[in-house]
């Protein structure tokens, strides 16, 4: 049965949580019992963006002899299952057959020459100065000397150094509405596409929204109109016939 990117996430993000905070390597017995109540709190909140978040900075930091399963990799690299995939079946790798894992630094290595492959018909060959994240979505992106920013997939948010660096170098910075990004020529049709699909989505869940707008103005007009029927009435002389 294949396994779904949520699964193949949470099992990447558990496996990491338990090699991040192996209590066996903590020397003192105050480090043992942190390092217990720190995986066991991040075990607990498995399925939690901030905690997602969280292990990944731990994992950026981490010595590049940190050895990683595959599927804290596929975590790591914020991978679904079938572009993790692909990827190993496009040329070697550094995970040891069939299952096993690989040091982080041999893990950046790869992933490094995978995107760099990618884009390079598109602006060629240059050395990576480092690798960033998206601080919304966590997937990595690599910076290059040359101010280039790429990426396996779509990225939304860019750390401070990473955009300044790219103006430095001749970068060019436009801020635009999501609708005027969409009618505006894109270099390649299949970065296109995914965003036109997220700016269909936002649109309708516009109109859903003004339509709930529009019912709840409509139900105040109504009371609206019987407060001032009532008053009308309240304020009107009586109708009863003068007594003799």
């Amino acid at each position: 049965m294949a396994t779904s990117e949520t699964e193949a996430h949470q099992s990447g993000y558990l496996k990491a949580v338990e090699a991040l905070f192996d209590e066996a390597l903590a020397p003192t017995p105050k480090e043992r019992a942190e390092a217990r109540r720190k995986r066991q709190e991040l075990e607990s909140s498995f399925d939690d963006p901030d905690a997602y978040r969280s292990v990944r900075a731990a994992l950026d930091k981490a010595d590049d002899g940190f050895w990683m399963q595959r599927s804290t990799a596929q975590f790591y690299l914020r991978m679904s299952p079938t572009t993790f995939k692909k990827a190993l079946g496009r040329g070697p790798h550094p995970f040891e057959a069939p299952n096993g894992g690989a040091m982080k630094k041999d893990v950046l290595g790869w992933f490094e020459g995978a995107v760099t492959a990618k884009h390079a018909d598109k602006v060629g060959i240059s050395p990576v100065a480092r690798m960033g994240r998206d601080s919304k979505s966590g997937r990595p992106y690599l910076v290059r000397d040359d101010g280039v920013i790429l990426a396996d997939g779509e990225i939304t948010s860019l750390s401070r150094e990473d955009v300044l660096q790219a103006l430095e170098n001749g970068g060019d910075l436009r801020v635009m509405t999501l609708s005027k990004a969409m009618a505006s020529p894109w270099a390649a049709t299949d970065e296109w596409l995914p965003w036109a699909d997220g700016n269909i989505r936002m649109l309708q869940a516009r109109v859903r929204n003004a339509a709930d707008v529009l019912d709840q103005a409509r139900e105040e007009i109504a009371k609206a109109k019987e407060k001032k029927l009532e008053a009308v009435w309240a304020a009107a002389p009586s109708r009863r016939p003068p007594p003799f």
